[in-house]
């Protein structure tokens, strides 16, 4: 039988708690899984193509997308329709719906643009995971 192959798309730099948190998780994964981290670089558009290129090389039965930053989300995406795998997307803390619920940030901020593709990543990743029935309930 073949081993399964999980890649995940850590939306963060090796070392920080998005990467630890994958790390751990992986350690609780079955031992003969063939599991690859791929981390994003600090300019977040050049993670995109590092991601795709990191899943054509892996060649992945599932990407799992740490955190619904729009570099994995997006990358996930693409490398889906390029390789086939399944995806799963961890959603973390949701911080565009988690900044709003706060009330710390007035309406111009929230508007900004970084904070609306995180909004937008968030609700691609679940349409996405919808669509292909590999999505993960919220706690």
């Amino acid at each position: 039988m073949t081993k399964l192959k999980l890649l995940f798309f850590v939306n963060g730099v090796e070392g920080s708690a998005v990467g630890v948190r994958a790390e751990i998780f992986a350690t609780r994964l079955p031992q003969d899984w063939k599991i690859d981290f791929c981390y994003r670089p600090r300019k977040k558009w050049q993670g995109i193509w590092a991601f795709v290129q990191s899943a054509i090389a892996f060649q992945p039965d599932i990407i799992y997308v740490m955190d619904t930053a729009y570099t994995g989300v997006l990358a996930s995406i693409l490398s889906q329709q390029l390789t086939g795998c399944k995806l799963i997307t961890d959603t973390g803390d949701v911080a565009y719906e988690l900044a709003k619920s706060k009330a710390t940030y007035s309406k111009p901020q929230l508007s900004h643009p970084s904070f609306r593709l995180r909004g937008g990543a968030g609700q691609l990743s679940q349409t996405v995971a919808s669509r292909t029935g590999c999505s993960c309930p919220p706690n």
